[in-house]
C-alpha cells in the first residue's frame, strides 16, 4: 500500500535538532569474581576446618566422605544484582548435584543456591560441602565440579575456577608444633646446615555413617631432591633410602613425622622450595576400589628455603709431559680447566709464575682473568709449551726442562686460591723406520735376489735392534744382520737375500716381511714387506718325430714329417713357426703358432708335397724355426727331402738332318747337335 501522509519540514527539523542534542548514558557493566578455597572434612566451618595452603580450590575426602569449599563472590562491576544464584554442575554424570550442599546467610540448598541480592562492592561467602558418594566414579582420583553464578536480574553466567574433588584415604601435610596444617619457615641454608620440620599424616577415610575407618594404604613419602637430604629417627624412616613407609593407618589415626633436612650438595644461590612426594599403591591404591596408585597433588608438602651464597674453584689439567724434538719444535699442551664451585656466577684470576721455562723456550698467550662463569660450570684454555728442536734429553741435560704455575681466585672469596704446576721434560725417546731399494723383484728359479734395506734410528739416543724375516719356508731366506747397533739419527744397511725355489713356475710369488724392534722400547717397531716373483724361463726343445728327418718323395704323391716340439721352460709359451730359408718352396706346415704348457709337448706336421715341375732327383736340406713368446729362436734339427727320378721305358731319339749349306762349311753339324740336345731334354721331362 502506499502511503500518502507527507511529514512537514518544521518536524523534520525537529527529530534533527534532537538527534544531535541527545547524549547517551555511560553503559553499566556487570562483572562478578569468583575464588574457591578449599579445606579438609572437618566437623564446623571454620572451627575444625584446616586449610591446605596454596594449592588452589582443593579438597581432600574419602568415600563417604565430604569436601568443603568457601567460596568467595564478589560483584565487582557496576550493577546491582538481585535474585541471583550459585548452581554445582558435573561433567561426570555418576556424580549428582544433590550430593552437594550449600550454606549462605540464613539460606541452604542442594546442588543450588539463592542470593537474593549482590550490590556493587559485595562479597557472598558460601560454604560449599560435596558428598562422594557410593558409587560416584573415583578412578580419575581428582573430579572437576564447576560452580556457575548466575546474576539473576542481568541473567548473565558467571563461571569461576572448578573446585576440585580429590578421592583418598589419607591427606599429609607440613605443620609446626602440631597437626593443624602450617607453612614451615624459610630457613636460610649454607652448605652442611639443616633445619628440623614436621609433616603430619592423617587417615580421613570414613563410612557412610561418616564414623572413621582405618586403611591398609601403604603411603610412602620422599624427598627426591638433588643436594639435599633428609636424616630422621622415625621407626618408619629409612636414612639409607630416605623414604618414610607406613604400613596402614587406624582409624582417625593422625601421624607426625618430625625430621630435619640438611644441605649436601650445590644448588644455586636464593630462593628454593623443597617438595616432598607422597604416594600410596596397592590393593585400593589410596582410593575405595581403584587399582592404580594414588599420588598426592602438590602443594602440601612444600618448604620454601634460602641458599646462601659460596664461592669455590677448582682449576685441573696440570701435569708433566715430555717431547720429542728429534726432527723438530715439539709443543707441549694442556686444557685447563677453571670451574666455579660456588653457587653464585664469579670470575676468576689467573696469575702465572714462569721463571722456571728456559728463555728459548716459548710459552702460548697465559689468560689473566676468566668471563663470568656460572655456578657448576666451567671455562677452558689450552696452553701450549713450544720446545725447540734439537734440545738435549733431561736425563743427560738438568737444564732441559721448564716448569710453570698457576693460581686461580675468586673475585668473591680471595681465600679460595688452588694452583696448578706444569713441567715438562725431555726425554731420550724411540724411533725406527725401514726403507728398501726396491720392494719386488724377479728372478729365475734357483737364483738368488738380494733386497737392500736402510735401517734408520729415528729416536735422540742410540738404539740396538732386533730384525728378523717371515715368509715361506720353501724359500730359502737370509738376513746379512739380526742385530743392529745405529747411533741417534743414523741409518745403517741389512740385506735380506732369498733364493727361489727350482720348481717354481713363472709367476709363482712370495711376500717377506722384514721387522726391527727396538730393544730401547718394544712397542717401537716397524716391518716392511717386499715380494719376490719367478721370472719365465724359456727352453724350447725341437726333435724328429720319428727318424732323422731323411726322406725321398715322389712328385704329386705328397709326405709328412713330424716334429716334436717340448716346453723346458716354466710358463707357459706361445711359439710361431717358419720354414727356413732353404726349404723348398714344395714344403708347408700344419700351422704358424701352437701354445705349449710348460713340461708339455705338441706336433709340428711338415708337408711335403713336389708337383711334376719340379726336377726329379732334386735334394734339399732345411730347417723350422720356432719363436718363442719373448722373441727367442729355436731351429729343428735339419730334414732333407729328395725328389725320386721317375722310371720310363726308353729313349727315343730322333735326328733330323740338314742340309749343309755350302758357303757356311761346319754349320750344318752344329744346328744337328742343338736339335738333338732339345729333343733328348724334352722326353726327359715326360
Amino acid at each position: 500500500m502506499k502511503s500518502n501522509r507527507r511529514i512537514s519540514f518544521a518536524v523534520m527539523f525537529v527529530m534533527v535538532v534532537s538527534a544531535f542534542a541527545f547524549v547517551p548514558a555511560v553503559s553499566a557493566e556487570a562483572s562478578v569474581s569468583i575464588s574457591i578455597t578449599g579445606y579438609n572434612n572437618g566437623l564446623e566451618p571454620e572451627s575444625g576446618w584446616f586449610y591446605y595452603g596454596e594449592i588452589g580450590p582443593r579438597s581432600f575426602a574419602s568415600v563417604n566422605g565430604t569436601a568443603t569449599y568457601i567460596v568467595l563472590v564478589n560483584n565487582d562491576g557496576t550493577v546491582d544484582f538481585t535474585d541471583a544464584t550459585l548452581r554445582a554442575s558435573f561433567d561426570d554424570s555418576s556424580w549428582q548435584n544433590d550430593n552437594v550442599s550449600m550454606e549462605y546467610d540464613t539460606l541452604n540448598g542442594t546442588g543450588l543456591i539463592d542470593i537474593p541480592a549482590l550490590n556493587q562492592g559485595d562479597t557472598a561467602k558460601i560454604f560449599v560441602n560435596v558428598s562422594v558418594g557410593d558409587g560416584a566414579n573415583v578412578a580419575e582420583q581428582t573430579i572437576s565440579m564447576d560452580l556457575i553464578f548466575n546474576s539473576g536480574s542481568t541473567d548473565i553466567d558467571f563461571e569461576g575456577p572448578d573446585a576440585l574433588i580429590t578421592v583418598t584415604d589419607w591427606v599429609a601435610f607440613t605443620t609446626r608444633d602440631d597437626s593443624a596444617p602450617d607453612t614451615p619457615d624459610t630457613e636460610t641454608y649454607s652448605n652442611g646446615d639443616e633445619y628440623h620440620y614436621n609433616i603430619s599424616i592423617h587417615n580421613i577415610k570414613v563410612d557412610n555413617a561418616s564414623v572413621n575407618q582405618p586403611t591398609d594404604d601403604v603411603i610412602r613419602l620422599s624427598l627426591p631432591t638433588n643436594g639435599w637430604s633428609v636424616r630422621s629417627y622415625d621407626h618408619n624412616f629409612s636414612n639409607a633410602s630416605g623414604e618414610l613407609v607406613l604400613e596402614g593407618m587406624s582409624s582417625g589415626e593422625s601421624y607426625g613425622f618430625s625430621f630435619v633436612i640438611n644441605l649436601t650438595g650445590n644448588p644455586a644461590a636464593g630462593n628454593h622450595e623443597l617438595a616432598f612426594f607422597a604416594m600410596s599403591g596397592g590393593g585400593g591404591g589410596g582410593m575405595m576400589g581403584g587399582d592404580p596408585p594414588y599420588y598426592q597433588p602438590n602443594g602440601l608438602l612444600a618448604f620454601p628455603v634460602i641458599v646462601a651464597p659460596n664461592y669455590g674453584v677448582s682449576v685441573t689439567g696440570s701435569g708433566s709431559q715430555s717431547v720429542d724434538v728429534s726432527d723438530a719444535d715439539a709443543i707441549a699442551t694442556w686444557r685447563i680447566e677453571v670451574r666455579n664451585l660456588g653457587n653464585v656466577p664469579d670470575t676468576f684470576s689467573l696469575v702465572w709464575t714462569v721463571g722456571g721455562v728456559p728463555l728459548d723456550w716459548t710459552l702460548t698467550a697465559l689468560p689473566e682473568i676468566t668471563n663470568v662463569i656460572q655456578p657448576g660450570k666451567k671455562e677452558v684454555h689450552d696452553v701450549g709449551l713450544t720446545v725447540p728442536g734439537g734440545a738435549n734429553a733431561t736425563i743427560f741435560d738438568s737444564t732441559s726442562m721448564a716448569e710453570f704455575s698457576l693460581v686461580a681466585t675468586s673475585s668473591g672469596d680471595s681465600t679460595s686460591s688452588p694452583s696448578q704446576v706444569f713441567t715438562v721434560t725431555v726425554n731420550q725417546h724411540y724411533g725406527v723406520s725401514l726403507s728398501v731399494d726396491n720392494d719386488t723383484k724377479s728372478g729365475a728359479p734357483e737364483k738368488s735376489i738380494d733386497f737392500i734395506f736402510s735401517l734408520s734410528n729415528t729416536g735422540n739416543g742410540e738404539d740396538t735392534f732386533s730384525i728378523a724375516v717371515s715368509g715361506s719356508s720353501a724359500w730359502l731366506t737370509n738376513l746379512s744382520k739380526t742385530s743392529i747397533l745405529i747411533p741417534a739419527v743414523s741409518t745403517s744397511q741389512v740385506v735380506l737375500g732369498v733364493t727361489i725355489p727350482a720348481n717354481k713356475n713363472a709367476g709363482a710369488s712370495s711376500d717377506f716381511v722384514i721387522t726391527a724392534i727396538s730393544s730401547g722400547d718394544a712397542n717401537i717397531t716397524t716391518n716392511y714387506t717386499v715380494k719376490v716373483i719367478t721370472s719365465q724361463v724359456f727352453d724350447i726343445a725341437i726333435d724328429h718325430g720319428s727318424g732323422d728327418g731323411t726322406v725321398k718323395v715322389s712328385q704329386a704323391a705328397p709326405l709328412q714329417l713330424l716334429l716334436n716340439i717340448t716346453n723346458n721352460g716354466n710358463g707357459k709359451d706361445l711359439l710361431t713357426f717358419a720354414l727356413g730359408e732353404e726349404a723348398p718352396t714344395w714344403a708347408s706346415l700344419g700351422s704358424s703358432e701352437g701354445q705349449v704348457l710348460p713340461g708339455s709337448s705338441i706336433t709340428l706336421i711338415v708337408t711335403l708335397s713336389p708337383t711334376t715341375e719340379d726336377l726329379s732327383g732334386t735334394t734339399k736340406i732345411f730347417d723350422v724355426v720356432v719363436t718363442s713368446s719373448n722373441g727367442n729362436e729355436w731351429t729343428s734339427p735339419q730334414m732333407t727331402a729328395t725328389i725320386e727320378v721317375k722310371e720310363t721305358s726308353g729313349e727315343e731319339i730322333i735326328v733330323e738332318e740338314l742340309e749343309e749349306e755350302e758357303d757356311t762349311p761346319g754349320f750344318g753339324a752344329i744346328i744337328s747337335l742343338i736339335s738333338l740336345t732339345l729333343v733328348v731334354l724334352s722326353r726327359r721331362k715326360e
